[in-house]
């Protein structure tokens, strides 16, 4: 479902109504996407107010070429992206990125949904938000690339190199490194 251009321009107004309407329509949305790049439901509480404070800043800068609702996933995306920064800032983390894993073909369960939340947060955040926005928002290859300014490519080497880690983590060790690239199927359309 989309906004209006009305509720934009009124969102860009910073009229309640219209930040009521947005939550309506697109916020269990955003807090789906925040819970599931942050890992974390406090946090992820946290970043869709200031989300939701960003998309009335923000509102004036739509220029409806493209979907709101694409421009908004957009805005929830980097600022998911610069949380984890932050975390990892004042953490001292940094996670190195394997970039001759491969993805499995395999489905990965986990026992728990903290299980799953502890794999994700292991995750590199540039994997973490293709692997979300790919399995849990249903985006297609070139929504992905879109939402996150990337080539499609790129879009299908992040996911395998998350879908290795998250093997690797529900199997209990560390992603074992890919000796040759290999085609996979997903059963996806990558457009």
């Amino acid at each position: 479902m989309e906004l209006h251009g009305d509720t934009v321009r009124a969102l860009a107004a910073r009229e309640p109504e219209a930040l009521l309407e947005l939550v309506r329509v697109h916020g269990a949305r955003i807090r789906r996407l925040a819970r599931a790049m942050l890992g974390q439901a406090a946090d992820a509480d946290d970043a869709v107010q200031e989300i939701l404070l960003r998309v009335q800043e923000k509102a004036a800068s739509f220029d409806g070429r493209g979907s709101f609702r694409a421009w908004l996933r957009r805005l929830a995306v980097n600022h998911c992206l610069n949380v984890i920064a932050q975390r990892r800032r004042r953490e001292g983390r940094v996670d190195a990125i394997d970039l001759d894993a491969l993805a499995a073909p395999e489905r990965v369960s986990f026992d728990t949904r903290e299980a799953l939340d502890r794999a994700l947060g292991r995750l590199p955040s540039d994997q973490r938000a293709a692997l979300v926005l790919r399995e849990i928002e249903g985006l297609s290859y070139r929504e992905i690339a879109q939402a996150l300014s990337i080539p499609i490519g790129t879009v299908m080497s992040r996911l395998a190199r998350a879908r290795e880690r998250l093997l690797g983590a529900a199997n209990g060790a560390a992603p074992a490194e890919a000796t040759h690239v290999a085609h996979v199927d997903d059963g996806a359309t990558h457009e």
